[in-house]
This record gives structure tokens, sequence and C-alpha cells, in this order.
């Protein structure tokens, strides 16, 4: 994290693979969460799971796979980052409006015959939240009928998929949600719902979501400090058979090179 937490926000990149299923042609919808800010990108978590239902367009299986992203796990993220920017926040412009008459403690106190809840709600209210739930989507169509809340060609939906169009525009209208649009370059929901074969490719959304190999020699001044770590697992290059690449860390096991 290289940022205040009320400089970050919630990014849901969603993606769906049609028809992937090659025997009962169902979509695949994917998702990848993360905390981006200015200097921060920390991945949250992500998911590949195959639809229940066959759509019949890609638009379709995308909007499908938008619905359970956002409703599984989009909404729940941003919950938890507003607790985390309203315990963690250090903005000082974030100032909550006050009345200029201060009420008194028997108004505040909910007890009291004189408490009175107009005011108690008022003077104690909440600074504004600011943190922001974006969804990346590279279907344009999509984004488009969202924005319409309905469609005569997916009219279907509510049926097929238990999916209310009306529901997702009435999530995406509030004002700390936003739907954009994203280049299918820039989609790191591809790692979830992609056959990938082109090794550049594959490079290439792994760097979208900051996912890096580690380090494969270490110096001569840490060598010590990492050759065994505390409470973690040997190095990957300690745990192989430089030659046949067996687990050597077994009990009782022998590797095949051994073998007589």
């Amino acid at each position: 994290m290289g940022d205040d937490a009320q400089h970050c926000h919630v990014v849901l990149y969603s993606d769906a693979d049609f028809a992937g299923d090659m025997v009962q042609a169902k979509s695949t919808s994917g998702l990848y969460m993360a905390i981006v800010g200015p200097n921060t990108f920390a991945p949250i978590t992500a998911s590949c799971k195959k639809q229940t239902c066959v759509s019949h367009s890609s638009t379709e299986s995308e909007i499908v796979a938008a619905e359970q992203g956002i409703r599984t796990e989009g909404l729940q993220a941003l919950a938890f980052w507003e607790l985390v920017t309203e315990l963690l926040g250090t903005d000082p412009t974030q100032k909550v409006e006050k009345p200029l008459a201060v009420p008194t403690k028997l108004e505040l106190n909910p007890y009291s015959e004189s408490f009175n809840p107009a005011k108690y709600f008022a003077y104690t209210r909440k600074p504004e939240q600011k943190t922001r739930l974006i969804i990346a989507e590279d279907n344009e169509a999509v984004i488009k009928l969202v924005k319409k809340a309905r469609s005569m060609a997916l009219r279907h939906l509510p049926r097929t998929h238990r999916i209310d169009l009306h529901w997702l525009f009435e999530v995406c209208s509030h004002p700390r949600v936003e739907m954009r649009y994203v280049n299918t370059k820039q989609q790191a929901a591809d790692l979830m719902t992609k056959s990938l074969n082109n090794p550049e490719v594959w490079h290439h959304l792994l760097e979208l979501a900051q996912i890096r190999p580690g380090l494969e020699k270490a110096s001569s001044t840490v060598a010590g400090m990492l050759a065994t770590p505390p409470g973690l697992a040997l190095p990957v290059a300690s745990m192989q058979c430089t030659t046949c690449n067996f687990n050597i860390t077994i009990k009782d096991s022998q590797c095949p090179c051994m073998w007589s």
C-alpha cells in the first residue's frame, strides 16, 4: 500500500468466456478485484465459475458475469473499504458538516425526555464517504444496457439466469458505483476466463495483475536470510532435484535419479 486509505478505490475487473464449454455450450464468468490507488495495487480476490445456463451472445454472458461479480464480491468489498477508510483515513480536509448550534447533552441522550432525534443524527453524522467501486468492463454493449436498464433482446434474463437489469441499473446509478470501459488488452479478468497459448499475452496479463516471480538468486548479503525463511517453506530451488525436479522434501522418499 503506497497511499492513504481514502485515496484508494475498489476496482472489479469482470469478463466472460462465451460458450467456452465445448460440451454444454455454457460460458465462464471471471473476475479479478483489487484495491487501486495512485501508487497502490493490492489484489483482493479472483474468481472463475461456469455459468448455470446457456447464454446466447457474448453480451449476455458478460452481463451475467458482471452481475455475479457485483453481487457476490463488489458490494461487500466496497462496504469493507468504507469501514477501513473511516477507521484509518488521515485526510485532514475530510470534515463533517455539523450545525452551528451545539445541542445539549440531554438532547443527545436517547434515554432523556429532551432527546431530539433530528439534532442527534445531524450532530453525530459521519464524514462523507469518497470510496468508490469501479467495475472495469470491456464490452461497450453491456455498459449501454446497464445505463438503459432495458433490452428487448435480453428480456429472458430474469427467467433463465435470475438476473434483473433494473437491479444493475439501480446499483450502478449510485454515486459511488461506476462502470467504466476498459480496453480488452487491459482486462485483467482474462486470466480467469481465457485459454492463453501466447507467452507474450500471458506475461502481459501477469504484469496487469501485478503477479511477478520471486527472487531467483539472492545476493551474498541476504542469502543466509532467504535460505530458510522463518515460518515459510523452503525455496523451490532447494526443494527440487536439479535434474528431474523431484520433490526431495517428502519424508522417506528418494529421488529417481538415485534409483539403482
